[in-house]
């Protein structure tokens, strides 16, 4: 049974703020028109590839690991087709394929399971320790979210060794613990040292008050990993 099943604290950080995204729009259009030298793309998502790319794919149900990644097409199909859409794209267009991966769980995660959304936004999410559990700042993994990313470690080395996926060519991580061991769990063996994971300080969620959402990877992160995995 996959460890990868979302949960209540998933699904927030998903679909908590419905109306977030509509917010981003439109603030994102305003500075395109105030601020054109400072928003120059773009970015769309090519339907067809992956099932996560439909809207009607139920996120919560949709386990991607027992899906071959969620891919509609053989990787060679999908690498054709990559290939066919640069060839015939326009000067000022191009076409990547990303992989965009959430951190396994961390303690504050646990700490929401423990308690519930309610009691997270009412008292827990502005401290750091519940009196069992050190949740902030800069949550660690827990254990079962070491596993989900071993998990993921599994599922990325069948698709690479028995159907063909692409290693890809960069890797970024945000500055938080989580995201980061998450990396190192997932690619371990499956991606040459020689090409670090480029540490992005924005590529992160929301910048806030939260415990959780602060970052101890100068302090105390970068003396264990660094020097295998990351280039700040």
């Amino acid at each position: 049974m996959s460890l990868l099943i979302p949960s209540e604290c998933d699904f927030e950080d998903a679909h908590g703020n419905p109306n977030a995204e509509k917010m981003y729009e439109e603030k994102l259009s305003q500075l395109s028109l105030s601020e054109p030298d400072s928003f120059k793309w773009k970015f769309e998502v090519v339907p067809g590839f992956f099932v996560q790319s439909d809207p009607k794919t139920d996120d919560l149900n949709f386990r991607y690991t027992e899906h071959n990644l969620g891919r509609l097409l053989s990787w060679k199909e999908i690498k054709q087709k990559l290939a066919d859409l640069n060839a015939n794209a326009n000067d000022n267009e191009c076409y990547k394929l990303i992989f965009c991966c959430r951190h396994g769980q961390g303690y504050h995660n646990y700490i929401v399971d423990k308690y519930g959304i309610d009691q997270w936004w009412e008292k827990w999410n502005v401290l750091g320790r519940d009196g069992d559990i050190v949740y902030g700042p800069d949550a660690m993994l827990t254990e079962l979210g070491i596993n989900q990313a071993k998990e993921n470690h599994a599922v990325w080395e069948k698709e690479i060794n028995e159907h063909g996926a692409p290693v890809p060519a960069k890797f970024y991580v945000s500055p938080l613990q989580r995201s980061s061991w998450t990396l190192v769990y997932t690619w371990e063996g499956l991606r040459p040292y020689t090409n670090k994971a480029i540490v992005t300080e924005n590529l992160r969620e929301t910048i806030g008050p939260k415990p959780s959402r602060q970052k101890i990877l100068q302090d105390r992160y970068c003396r264990k990993v660094c020097k295998i995995w990351l280039c700040i």
